[in-house]
């Protein structure tokens, strides 16, 4: 396959990522992600995910590794990856009189891995980075009296990143990597209050749409401590920055009547993040990972 064709397939492949595997997933049970912007995803592949999320000093000539932009740079210069993740699970909450039981089912991530030129290779792909799925209710008194209202909360959404991770080979066995992101996404929360007695209330509907781009950095070196033992050594980096969004508010009360709307601007803060591993491989056949 030439290059001309590889990137052309390469382009086809992600449009159908960016149509189907964007809002395809959905979480829908989780009580938590009430807070910021949901609760958030790991990285990583299968491979990392049955190595207990580790692998930031993993490369392999057999597997795509998100965890760190560097560990690209043993892909084949014939070989071509389509990596496709499914995740599944099953969730159980109890209060002390109530329990609640759900399931999900939903795609973990869509990958391609491809080798450009000699010392540089590729990934790109698309992940979810957050997810928001709650319903909940419950009630509270008017304050200086008896009289009770109902809550319900709900929230859906969350965000979802695009990267395209580069892996370049500078030196003998030392990869530097660049990640460049962009993470986009809305999130939906609805609160309706309605006192009791009454047939009608007010709902308070909130929605973000919040979008950012950036870049973050690693690297991977290995070190040859036998014939059948390898040593590698990884690292990555991110700095801090603000996810921007857009809001608008909407107060309507139960009969869809428009009460007040707005539309605002703001951000959340990302904090610093910092992280190093080591693998330990022999043979090609036993790897020991941690971060």
């Amino acid at each position: 396959m030439n290059k001309a064709t590889l990137l052309n397939s390469a382009g086809l492949i992600l449009l159908l990522l960016l149509e189907t595997g964007l809002y395809g997933q959905q979480r829908t049970h989780l009580p938590y992600s009430i807070f910021g912007v949901g609760e958030l995803s790991s990285k990583g592949f299968g491979r990392n995910l049955a190595m207990g999320k580790s692998g930031i000093a993993l490369s392999s000539t057999q597997f795509l590794n998100n965890l760190n932009p560097a560990s690209n740079s043993l892909i084949d210069s014939i070989s071509f990856f389509f990596d496709l993740g499914l995740n599944g699970e099953y969730v159980s909450y109890r209060t002390n009189y109530l329990k609640q039981y759900g399931q999900d089912y939903n795609i973990k991530n869509m990958a391609l891995g491809f080798r450009i030129s000699r010392r540089w290779a590729s990934s790109v792909g698309v992940t979810p980075f957050s997810d928001v799925g709650y319903k909940i209710n419950t009630w509270d008194y008017v304050e200086g009296s008896s009289g009770k209202y109902s809550i319900e909360l709900t929230g859906t959404g969350g965000l979802s990143q695009f990267y395209w991770d580069n892996s370049f080979s500078l030196f003998k066995n030392f990869t530097a990597g660049v990640n460049l992101t962009y993470l986009f996404g809305n999130i939906k929360s609805t609160e309706t209050v309605v006192p009791a007695q009454l047939n009608y209330g007010l709902i308070y509907k909130k929605t973000s749409y919040l979008y950012k781009v950036f870049a973050d950095l690693g690297f991977q070196y290995s070190l040859r401590l036998k014939d059948n033992l390898v040593l590698g050594i990884g690292g990555i980096f991110g700095k801090n920055h603000k996810l921007n969004f857009k809001q608008e508010i909407e107060i309507t009360d139960t009969e869809e009547l428009e009460l007040r709307y707005e539309e605002n601007e703001g951000y959340f803060d990302f904090p610093m993040y910092a992280g190093g591993g080591l693998a330990l491989t022999l043979s090609d056949k036993l790897t020991f990972s941690g971060d």
